[in-house]
């Protein structure tokens, strides 16, 4: 038996910002890596009002932007505030564990890029 240890920091994936694009058709998510290592992959998934808008799985690297392309265009509501919410979630597995971190966009402020 082989034993090893290591002072690498695992993966720990942060989303820094989240806009729409001009057009609408894109969320665009910046994230970093506050880890020493990558994850093989990442997926990126945004959700609005319970329905998938798009999603992406990409080869990550220590700081990042990720333009995600929507697959239809999130309307803004004159109703509660969570209807106006597209909340993006990165996903990544890291030594037999599933990790996430979401961040909620207020599409009422949502800047754009």
């Amino acid at each position: 038996i082989f034993v090893s240890s290591t002072r690498a920091r695992n993966p720990d994936y942060s989303i820094k910002s989240l806009s729409i694009s001009d057009s609408g058709q894109e969320l665009i998510v910046d994230f970093e890596n506050l880890g020493d290592v990558d994850a093989p992959e990442l997926s990126v998934v945004a959700i609005w009002r319970g329905s998938v808008l798009g999603r992406a799985v990409v080869k990550p690297s220590k700081a990042c932007r990720i333009v995600l392309p929507l697959q239809k265009k999130p309307l803004i509501l004159d109703g509660s505030a969570a209807q106006n919410q597209i909340v993006a979630r990165l996903i990544w597995k890291w030594m037999g564990r599933v990790e996430e971190r979401e961040k909620t966009l207020d599409l009422g402020r949502a800047g754009t890029a």
